[in-house]
């Protein structure tokens, strides 16, 4: 998706400046990137500009690959903060299949934990 069409759909909502965002999704589909972590997504308006970039990346990737991911993180207790919340904009955007969105009670650090060690468990894979 282009990023021009996500610029027209979230507006003036807050928490990344358009031409931070600009420079994000440009670098996602100059260097091919393919997983993307993102931790604290409030509206989620970053998240959106990250899967269009990545549904940029997927469009030119072989069949045989997998879909670019973005996995965003945000605690449990922001989920009732914001609206509209990233689910609704994504929804909105036809995005939701590029992002897996973890809610956390104990924090980036924890997450970053498990996964670390889940990721160490299974042998770097």
């Amino acid at each position: 998706m282009k990023f021009e069409r996500v610029k027209e759909q979230v507006g003036n909502l807050p928490h990344i400046m358009r031409p931070n965002a600009k420079m994000l999704y440009d670098f996602i589909v100059e260097h091919d990137v393919r997983q993307v972590l993102e931790l604290g997504f409030a509206h989620g308006v970053a998240s959106c500009f990250i899967a269009a970039a990545l549904q940029e990346v997927g469009k030119t990737s072989a069949q045989d690959q997998a879909l670019p991911r973005l996995t965003s993180v945000d605690l449990l207790a922001a989920r009732s903060k914001f609206s509209p919340s990233i689910e609704e904009l994504l929804d909105a955007l036809n995005l939701g299949k590029y992002v897996d969105i973890r809610w956390t009670q104990t924090g980036y650090h924890w997450f970053l934990h498990d996964e670390i060690r889940d990721q160490t468990d299974r042998g770097g894979g």
